[in-house]
């Protein structure tokens, strides 16, 4: 007897779901039974199939423990762990076919304005046509009802959206009848930012009613810049170092007016306006190919004007620019000035403003306005000053760097009465060390999940006295 699933024992994963119209179809006439409380053997068309009651004759119908289950599998946890595993590995595969479109469009679609901007069209994958209706609508109005609660983020909101409005970077338009995008939006808080802690970030990812985003249909694009790795091991051979990162770079690459309904917005200045539409027409920060594009376009800019500028200029632009952010040096004061000027004057003839400068140089700080200097720093270790550095801190006046971890500064939350399976996992799993400075208390909290793993303990369980004693020398 052939059953419809030989291995129903095994858990798998489910590959179709037939509803109860398919179900009728497929049963055949041939069934068998036996007298008692005993499943039924149906006949279909994809074998035999098996359900019923069923009672242990040997007890008492009324007695007999009844029981239903539901099972699931969840691989988010294992996920994590998996991902935590995997992090020192070297992959450097390459391109994808996806990749190297997006490239070839990309070279065929960009121009610069007058003002020296570049101009770029969005990478689709399919129409515009494809999707559907957007829950923009839906989200501005439970936007509205949080922004009507909260009067500082009310008034920090709609400072972020009339600077868009002021600069350009989004005007109003009337609805064109023509495919469109809205994009909902909403709040993102940073408050070690020295510059806009409340910042407005535009969802591309949303679904529209049939499933599909905006990110779906975009071609995310290629690195072209070099690994972190490298760039700060470059730093580190500068005498004169310095760092800086580029103005609201991502708004400095403008649109192509063909792609302005792929990107709308709705907005109303108060409950009592009518709900207005804008398009956005710069790159936006939460598209898929907003990093390729405007980085793609700082490799262009070196291109373009490597006959106007020194090498040291653009081998700076093209090397040692970690999106937006510029961490380089030189090996006197005087080559570090020079470098200093001519990357200023190089971004801004595509648009971009270097800010935000630092430097272990207080003669090379001189040479630059105090308004584009950095003019906030935390305060760290024996009271040095420190300013953050692509995930690191950087003392300028002693040129350390610093690995800052949120395992050091939470790990007094942890009492012995939380030490747990599910704790140990969620700490080790903040760990951020792009440079892999910390690989050897990495290595050491890689063996202790294994001895947790070996012990079976369940999430929430308080672990053994000795594996509690090893997780606080972890940190000794």
């Amino acid at each position: 007897m052939e059953l419809a699933d030989p291995g129903f024992y095994v858990p798998q994963r489910i590959d179709l779901l037939l509803g109860a119209q398919v179900f009728m179809k497929i049963l055949l006439m041939e069934q068998q039974t036996r007298p008692g409380l005993y499943p039924v053997l149906q006949k279909t068309q994809l074998g035999w199939i098996v359900s019923g009651e069923f009672c242990n004759q040997d007890e008492k119908a009324t007695s007999f423990p009844q029981h239903g289950f539901f099972t699931r599998q969840c691989n988010s946890i294992n996920d994590q762990l998996q991902m935590f595993w995997e992090l020192e590995e070297i992959n450097t595969p390459a391109w994808s076919t996806e990749e190297r479109e997006c490239e070839e469009h990309f070279i065929a679609n960009m121009s610069r304005n007058n003002q020296g901007h570049f101009v770029v069209k969005l990478p689709l994958k399919q129409e515009l046509s494809t999707l559907m209706e957007s829950a923009a609508l839906r989200r501005l109005q439970r936007l509205d009802r949080r922004l009507s609660s909260d009067k500082q983020l009310h008034d920090e909101y709609h400072h972020f959206l009339d600077e868009y409005r002021k600069l350009g970077h989004m005007q109003p338009i009337p609805s064109t009848g023509q495919p469109t995008y809205f994009l909902p939006h909403h709040a993102v808080f940073k408050q070690d930012s020295t510059t806009t802690k409340t910042r407005v970030v535009f969802d591309a990812s949303c679904k529209t009613s049939n499933n599909i985003s905006l990110n779906d249909i975009l071609r995310v694009g290629l690195v072209v810049q070099q690994d972190l790795c490298t760039i700060v091991l470059r730093f580190r051979n500068c005498e004169i170092a310095f760092i800086a990162d580029i103005n609201k770079m991502y708004r400095q690459v403008r649109i192509h007016l063909s792609n302005y309904d792929c990107q709308r917005i709705l907005w109303l200045d108060s409950p009592a306006d009518p709900i207005q539409e804008y398009q956005v027409n710069t790159v936006t920060n939460g598209t898929s190919s907003a990093r390729y594009l405007a980085t793609r376009c700082l490799q262009k800019l070196a291109d373009d004007e490597q006959s106007n500028y020194s090498k040291g200029a653009i081998s700076i632009l093209k090397h040692d620019f970690y999106v937006d952010n510029c961490i380089s040096g030189s090996s006197d004061l005087d080559s570090a000035v020079k470098l200093v000027s001519e990357l200023q004057s190089l971004l801004t003839s595509g648009g971009f403003q270097l800010r935000k400068w630092a430097s272990n140089s207080a003669q090379l700080l001189e040479t630059i306005p105090r308004e584009f200097q950095e003019n906030q720093f935390s305060i760290e270790v024996n009271g040095n000053a420190t300013v953050k550095v692509l995930g690191l801190r950087w003392q300028p006046a002693q040129d350390h760097l610093q690995l800052v971890s949120r395992i050091t500064s939470s790990h007094q939350q942890f009492r012995p009465t939380n030490f747990t399976k599910r704790n140990v996992l969620a700490t080790i799993s903040s760990i951020f060390d792009p440079l892999g400075l910390l690989t050897p208390t990495v290595i050491r909290c890689k063996i202790l999940m294994q001895r947790l793993w070996k012990q079976n303990l369940n999430w929430d369980d308080i672990l053994p006295s000795n594996l509690q004693q090893d997780w606080e020398l972890i940190y000794n």
